[in-house]
């Protein structure tokens, strides 16, 4: 666990800058200015596979005692309005799959699987 928690702050160190040079955008969910959660869309990443330009999920967090509450679905309509303004066809994310709420969320969202990355331990 630690290094996976020093991986991740060296990832994230960076991850401002790449924002900033990426034109991505953050939308932040905030009552009374306090953040509950936040999503980062990249609105110009290209699909690996058919180059197709589409909104990409570069990250998506709600607070664990604000999930349930409706927070992450408001946010990813923000990030389909936000595509949609923008003439952007497609929204895409990646989810690990023991992950199961954020993927019932992308679900119910209307997200559908389009691919699957597997692995393998060794």
């Amino acid at each position: 666990m630690q290094e996976v928690m020093h991986f991740r702050e060296n990832v994230l160190k960076g991850f401002w800058n790449w924002i900033q040079q990426t034109g991505s955008v953050i939308f932040i969910a905030e009552e009374e200015n306090t953040p509950l959660g936040y999503l980062v869309l990249h609105p110009s990443m290209r699909e690996e596979l058919s180059g197709v330009i589409q909104g990409w999920v570069m990250d998506f967090a709600v607070l664990s005692e604000q999930q349930g509450q409706g927070i992450g679905t408001q946010l990813l309509r923000t990030a389909e309005e936000y595509c949609i303004e923008h003439d952007i066809s497609y929204l895409g994310l990646a989810c690990s799959t023991h992950n199961i709420s954020a993927l019932r969320l992308y679900e119910k969202s209307g997200f559908v699987e389009e691919r699957k990355i597997m692995v393998k331990c060794l």
